[in-house]
């Protein structure tokens, strides 16, 4: 009889279950363990035999269950389990809450189905562990990549692409997959079937030849062990970071799994962060290919002073202008001209938030208390909460004074598109958001009707970007001033990021429409001076004390006021060496009180194994948030 010890690879968090089972199971491999009535997958990571360890077995103040005989599945390398590991300790919890991350629910579910880890490929010559930065425009880095490719098949090495999201995985994979590799070309993403996703699973494995795979964070599990190379393509953006619980960044476990098979990490993006090029200077990452001084692109930029004609529309009593005239009559211009152009929007809805123009109250959901969003639906209008996603009739009074007199502020989506069709009402106008294409494939079938017809405009938040692979004559970005008032000391290098996207689509001209034309990251964007810019912003940084020159912990607390407070004082107490500033939620969340509390340390220093402990055992009311991507 032996004891097993495991760590339930689930949501729960649980760092280690013991079980009796009468077989001897590998380190490593997963079996099945019974957990509140049903099984769940588990990691192996220890085996003793009972009769050693009888004495201490019966010191146990709780029964220990026992296990059924089964046969033990070997879905993961080992490399891959201990980034992994050293994963969940960067992030302060479980490693089997990692894994369930970065596991496609298909494959574990059915993994007697897939194939085994113990092949072993053939040693690739020369590999070994590096990172290296891509800072080319997307034209540039897909041509790039295909020599990069070209040059690790033949030395026996296999790639793995990663994208941060399922739409840009399948643009890429349009690019690559009849190139002449595409027998040895794979697309691993979320929306495919469990049954597409086991196919392509297993025929990678079953490959002899080099692979190109081109996948989403959650299949970086794949063990291939002849991977010579990694790319975190669009390395700037957040979707790499996971929004719920445990918080992970498939960055942090990709250069985690990279170091532990000996590959090669390579961070591409039209502009890489400005972690990155912290690294370049510490000599950490070298450059794949010099970057260039400027952003290459043959489009000019103009900045318009937004605040101006909206103060001269308002003293002439005249309508405001969600678009200025500049911008309106380029788009006029290009669609007579059959050319295509696309209106940049940083928000869904008609306006970004409604409030009481008598006592100034924020229209807020009632279930969640996040501002709602204005949206129009047919011939009704509703308000809509892009947080907990509950919607209600926009057709109500203030609920703190009665009044009927409620302001739609900001610029959404919705309002441009009124505006653009009320004023140049003979363009074809196509909108491609999150509400008018839910699927990949639908959003693919707007661009393409945009391509085919001449003249059009196209109106699209970020989610966009991706599926403009063809450049247009001219952009407008509208609504700038909405990110910038975003709390976040990241905000202005995600606008400077999207800037540059939106110009290396563009062919002849960008207008960028703010209040703000003063604002010095909007004139390096304009000029396209990326290292100006991250060498000015990292000074900044520096002197401010932010990443990527320290580490941000935030720990939030929510619940009745008397827990959370309860709660607040013991962290308080338990991390004083750390100076924890504490600071309210920065949204109401109803009767609930929302406390946080902000730890910074230093990059050197990180993780912590006294901090990481005090922070694994926090109560289930407690969150943890490890480079958190706003400290509010």
């Amino acid at each position: 009889m032996f004891i097993v010890h495991v760590t339930p690879i689930a949501k729960g968090g649980l760092e280690q279950l013991s079980y009796f089972s009468p077989q001897d199971f590998t380190v490593g491999s997963v079996i099945h363990v019974p957990l509140r009535k049903k099984e769940i997958p588990a990691l192996v990571h220890k085996v003793e035999d009972a009769r050693a360890i009888k004495a201490l077995l019966k010191t146990n103040l709780y029964e220990t269950r026992k296990i059924r005989k089964q046969k033990e599945l070997h879905v993961f390398s080992s490399e891959f389990v201990r980034a992994a590991h050293a994963t969940a300790e960067y992030y302060a919890t479980s490693i089997g809450i990692v894994i369930q991350s970065y596991v496609p629910t298909a494959i574990l579910k059915d993994a007697e189905e897939s194939n085994p880890t113990k092949r072993k490929l053939r040693s690739i010559e020369g590999k070994g562990f590096e990172k290296l930065s891509l800072q080319l425009s997307r034209k540039d880095r897909i041509e790039k990549y295909k020599t990069i490719i070209r040059s690790n098949f033949a030395r026996g090495g296999s790639l793995f692409l990663c994208v941060p999201t399922v739409r840009e995985a399948r643009v890429l994979y349009e690019e690559y997959h009849k190139k002449g590799i595409e027998k040895y070309t794979f697309l691993l993403e979320s929306s495919q079937s469990p049954k597409k996703q086991k196919e392509t699973w297993n025929a990678i494995l079953d490959e002899t030849h080099p692979v190109l795979i081109i996948a989403t964070p959650v299949f970086a599990s794949i063990p291939r062990d002849d991977i010579s190379m990694f790319i975190l393509e669009n390395e700037m953006s957040s979707a790499y970071k996971q929004q719920a619980r445990p918080r992970a960044d498939a960055r942090i476990l990709l250069e985690y799994l990279a170091q532990e098979m000996r590959s090669a990490l390579v961070y591409a993006g039209t502009t890489v962060s400005l972690k990155v090029h912290k690294e370049m200077e510490s000599g950490f990452v070298r450059e794949l290919e010099e970057h260039t001084l400027k952003l290459r692109t043959s489009s000019k930029t103009h900045i318009i002073d937004a605040k101006t004609a909206r103060t001269l529309a308002k003293e002439r009593k005249k309508e405001f202008p969600v678009l200025t005239n500049e911008s309106i009559e380029a788009l006029k211009e290009c669609s007579s001209n059959n050319e295509h152009s696309f209106v940049f929007a940083a928000r869904r809805g008609i306006a970004s938030h409604t409030v009481c123009n008598d006592c100034n109250t924020t229209v807020t959901c009632m279930h969640c208390k996040s501002p709602v969003v204005l949206h129009k639906r047919g011939e009704s209008r509703e308000l809509l909460c892009h947080r907990c996603g509950t919607s209600r009739d926009a057709h109500e009074t203030c609920m703190q004074c009665n009044s009927w007199d409620l302001v739609p502020l900001g610029i959404g989506i919705e309002r441009i598109e009124e505006y653009i069709r009320l004023h140049i009402p003979e363009a074809p106008l196509l909108v491609l958001t999150s509400d008018t294409a839910t699927t990949p494939a639908k959003a693919k079938k707007i661009t393409d009707s945009f391509y085919a017809t001449e003249g059009a405009i196209l109106i699209g938040t970020e989610m966009t970007l991706p599926y403009i692979t063809k450049a247009v004559s001219c952009s407008v970005m509208s609504s700038i001033d909405s990110l910038l008032c975003i709390p976040d000391f990241r905000i202005e290098e995600r606008i400077f990021a999207i800037i540059a996207a939106v110009k290396e689509r563009s062919r002849k001209h960008v207008y960028i429409e703010t209040s703000s034309v003063d604002n010095q990251m909007l004139k390096y964007a304009q000029t396209g001076s990326l290292s100006e810019y991250a060498q000015d912003e990292l000074t900044l940084r520096k002197k401010m004390h932010y990443p990527p020159y320290t580490h941000l912990i935030k720990v939030t607390f929510n619940g009745t006021r008397a827990l959370v407070i309860e709660n607040m004082q013991k962290f308080v107490e338990l991390t004083q060496e750390y100076n924890p500033r504490v600071f309210a939620g920065f949204i109401p969340r109803g009767p609930h009180l929302e406390l946080h509390a902000l730890i910074r340390t230093k990059t050197s220093s990180w993780p912590d194994v006294k901090l990481t402990s005090i922070l694994k055992a926090l109560p289930s009311s407690g969150s943890v948030d490890v480079d958190p991507e706003r400290m509010l």
